[in-house]
């Protein structure tokens, strides 16, 4: 994937949400992200690397939390195993594959 495209897109999506006057162009998120397998760990793993940079550059506590329920809320969308099994080995109840 080309990586300016998708640092737009993730700019515009997170303005839009927040107010910021920039509409979202891209493609409906279930339709961008299905094809690609995304699991839920890799979901977490995404927000982390988003909260640090949330804290790294002062956002504040109320913010933080809306733009986390706003991801989660948007979780079953990204992933295909929204519930985090999938992440698991089979003996504790991941998905195989």
């Amino acid at each position: 994937a080309d990586r300016e495209r998708i640092e737009r897109f993730e700019y515009e999506l997170m303005a839009d949400h927040l107010g910021g006057g920039v509409r979202y162009g891209g493609r409906p998120i279930a339709e961008a992200h299905g094809k690609h397998g995304i699991l839920a760990g890799q979901f977490d793993r995404r927000w982390r690397l988003l909260e640090a940079t949330l804290l790294e550059h002062g956002v504040p506590e109320d913010v933080r939390a809306r733009i986390r329920a706003w991801q989660e809320a948007l979780r079953p969308l990204v992933t295909r195993d929204h519930d985090g099994k999938g992440c698991l080995p089979p003996e504790q109840g991941g998905e195989t594959r």
